[in-house]
């Protein structure tokens, strides 16, 4: 899914050295690929629950350096960010994400001081979010999101 897309917009560049070897139409379209898959790219970073995980995984990094208020911070981002994700997410899945938001909220008021049962249940959060983007990623691949492939 997103690893492939990168995998394969990678080698598309690589692949474009046939313009070194005069072979112009295989070039252009191995970087027409290549291209293809960093707006694949870039369009997905733009998903609430992506920007939430991300918000998470900093979240855990800040607080294991010992960073609270970034921790805080970071929490009240990725919450923005899953508030905005439930207001269009399908039944099933604003009832997982706003399970996520209710959790966080409870997390936000236990960042006092450090210690390893938060930090593992920070990390929890994060995976929870990283099972919402993947499926926000197949999603968006089902409904035909993924455009590098067409054609």
């Amino acid at each position: 899914m997103l690893s492939l897309s990168v995998t394969d917009t990678r080698q598309h560049v690589l692949n474009a050295t046939f313009l070194i070897k005069g072979k112009v139409k295989e070039a252009d379209a191995e970087l027409k690929l290549a291209e293809d898959g960093v707006r694949f790219l870039s369009d997905i970073d733009f998903f609430p629950v992506i920007q939430a995980r991300k918000s998470l995984l900093l979240a855990g990094r800040d607080y294991a350096a010992g960073k609270l208020e970034a921790t805080r911070d970071d929490l009240r981002e990725a919450r923005a960010y899953l508030d905005k994700e439930a207001a269009s997410a399908e039944t099933e899945t604003r009832a997982v994400v706003k399970s996520l938001i209710k959790d966080i909220e409870i997390m936000e008021g236990k960042i006092q001081k450090f210690d390893h049962e938060t930090e593992q249940e920070i990390q929890k959060l994060y995976g929870r979010a990283k099972t919402l983007t993947a499926q926000a990623l197949k999603r968006f691949e089902r409904e035909g999101g993924d455009d590098s492939n067409k054609n």
